[in-house]
C-alpha cells in the first residue's frame, strides 16, 4: 500500500476508537494541541520542540501551537498556526499525502486559532494549555481518556509499522557509518559526528541523544558525553533515528580483534542470547517471564565464561550477581515516543501493573499484545560501582576478579533490536536493515 493508502487506514482507525472512547466517557469531542515550546528557566532561549505525541497519532504536521478537533461522525479539524514572523521560518505545509484526512483553516496568530474552541465547549483536551483550555470550557488531559488513548497507541497501525520501519532503515544506515569510522580510529565525537552526517539531520531531530561510549564508558548506562581525545579497542553505540514523528532505537557493540578471547566469547555469547529472547517476543507472553529468562540466560553466560564458578543458575539469580551484570530492564514499548506508553498499564482504563518486588523499575510489566513494538537490548556490563558492591559478599570467592579486572577496562556490551509483536514468528525489524558484524 501506498503512504495515502496506509495513512488513510490509520486515520480510519484512530477515528474508530476515539468514537468509542467518546461514547463511553460521555464525551462530545477532542481537541489535541500540537504543544508548546519550553523556554529555559531564566532565560529567553527555547528547548527544542517536541510534538505532543497525541497530536502526532492523528496528524504528521510538525511545530507548535496547532490544535486538532475532532467530532463523532465528522471529519477531523486541523486548526494550523501560520504566522506571518521574518524572526523564524514558518513553511507552508505544501502538498502532503495526510492531508486529505483533514479539514485545514489557518490562523496566523494563536489567539484567532483559540477563538474558534468556544465552538467546542464541553470537549475533552490535551495538550500544556490547561489554563487556557479551562477558560474556554474544555476539559484537559482527562485521566480515564489519556488512559484509554495510551492503551491504544500501544497498538500499531501498518502505517505506523512502515514508519518504524523507515526510522530503522535510516538508523542502520548511520550505524554502519559510526562501525566505520570507530575502525579508522575515530574519537567519541568524530564517530557520533560520522553518524550525524550520514543521517544527515540535526541533533534536535534524533529521538534521544546517542550514546557513544568507547571502552570503560560503555559500562555507564546512558553515557551523555562525546570525547574528544578518546580512542579504544570497544565501542557501545545507542542510537537511532525519527520517520515522520516515529523513533527507531538500536544498539551494537564492536570490538577491535586485539580485545581479548574471552571478551569476544562474551560478545559472541550475548549476541546468541538477544536473538533467543528476540524470538520469545509472543503475543501473551509476560514479560516480567521474559525479563527473568534474560536473566537466567546471562547467569548461565557467566558461568560458562568462567567468571563465576561453584554457583548454578538459581545461586547467581538469588545471589543479585546477575542483576549486577545486568542492572536494566530488557526493553520497553517504542513507538511516537522512544520510552511510548502503556508498558506500565495493566489495562485500557489505566490501572497501573503490580510492581515485581525483585524488578520494580522496569518500564513493561505486564502481558505483551499482537502488534507492539519492543525493544530488546539485554547486557553485560563491568560497573566498578556494582562491582565492588559484590566483592562485599559472603561468596565474592565464587567469582574470578582476576578475570573480572582484566575485562572492566572494555565496559561492557549491549545489543538491542526493535521487535514487531505479532502471532508465530516476531518480526525483527532491526535484523531487516543491520545485522551485528561485531569483530573489526
Amino acid at each position: 500500500m501506498d503512504d495515502i493508502a496506509l495513512f488513510k487506514e490509520h486515520l480510519k482507525e484512530r477515528t474508530k476508537n476515539c468514537d468509542a472512547i467518546l461514547e463511553e466517557l460521555l464525551l462530545p469531542g477532542l481537541v489535541i494541541s500540537s504543544g508548546t515550546p519550553f523556554t529555559y528557566f531564566a532565560d529567553d532561549q527555547d528547548a527544542p520542540f517536541v510534538t505532543t505525541p497525541h497530536f502526532s497519532h492523528w496528524c504528521p504536521e510538525e511545530g507548535p501551537y496547532h490544535l486538532l478537533a475532532y467530532l463523532p461522525g465528522k471529519k477531523p479539524m486541523l486548526l494550523r498556526h501560520a504566522p506571518k514572523d521574518f524572526w523564524y521560518d514558518h513553511s507552508e505545509s505544501g502538498e502532503q499525502f495526510w492531508q486529505e484526512g483533514f479539514d485545514i483553516v489557518e490562523y496566523d496568530s494563536k489567539d484567532k486559532l483559540w477563538e474558534q474552541l468556544d465552538r467546542y465547549k464541553g470537549f475533552a483536551f490535551i495538550g500544556p494549555e490547561e489554563a487556557k483550555a479551562k477558560e474556554k470550557g474544555l476539559k484537559p488531559n482527562l485521566k480515564p481518556l489519556v488512559a484509554r488513548l495510551d492503551w491504544q497507541r500501544g497498538l500499531k497501525s501498518d502505517y505506523e509499522l512502515a514508519n518504524i520501519g523507515q526510522a530503522s532503515k535510516k538508523a542502520a544506515s548511520a550505524h554502519r557509518a559510526a562501525r566505520q569510522a570507530f575502525v579508522n580510529g575515530g574519537s567519541e565525537i568524530q564517530i557520533h559526528q560520522a553518524y550525524m552526517q550520514e543521517l544527515g539531520c540535526q541533533e534536535c531531530d534524533l529521538p534521544y541523544h546517542n550514546i557513544v561510549g568507547l571502552n570503560e564508558k560503555a559500562a555507564v548506562l546512558h553515557y551523555q558525553f562525546k570525547r574528544r581525545d578518546s580512542s579504544g579497542q570497544l565501542l557501545l553505540i545507542d542510537a537511532g533515528a525519527r520517520y515522520r514523528g516515529y523513533a527507531s532505537d538500536i544498539t551494537r557493540t564492536y570490538v577491535h580483534s586485539q580485545v581479548p578471547e574471552t571478551f569476544k566469547e562474551l560478545l559472541k555469547g550475548m549476541e546468541k542470547l538477544q536473538q533467543e529472547l528476540c524470538n520469545l517476543i509472543l503475543p501473551g507472553v509476560s514479560y516480567l517471564h521474559l525479563h527473568e529468562q534474560a536473566h537466567m540466560k546471562i547467569s548461565d553466560l557467566l558461568i560458562d565464561s568462567g567468571l563465576v564458578s561453584g554457583l548454578n543458575q538459581d545461586d547467581v539469580i538469588s545471589a543479585g550477581i546477575s542483576k549486577a551484570f545486568f542492572p536494566h530492564g530488557l526493553g520497553h514499548m517504542l513507538g511516537l515516543q522512544v520510552h511510548d506508553v502503556s508498558g506500565l498499564q495493566k489495562n485500557a482504563e489505566g490501572d497501573p501493573c503490580d510492581p515485581s518486588s525483585r524488578f520494580p523499575t522496569l518500564r513493561t510489566a505486564r502481558d505483551l499484545r499482537a502488534r507492539e513494538v519492543i525493544t530488546v537490548e539485554p547486557g553485560l556490563y563491568f560497573i566498578p560501582m556494582l562491582l565492588n558492591l559484590l566483592r562485599e559478599q559472603e561468596w565474592s570467592s565464587n567469582l574470578n576478579w582476576k578475570m573480572i579486572d582484566a575485562l572492566t577496562p572494555f565496559g561492557g556490551i549491549r545489543i538491542e533490536d526493535n521487535v514487531y509483536i505479532q502471532e508465530g514468528t516476531p518480526k525483527n525489524i532491526t535484523r531487516e536493515f543491520l545485522g551485528n558484524e561485531f569483530l573489526v
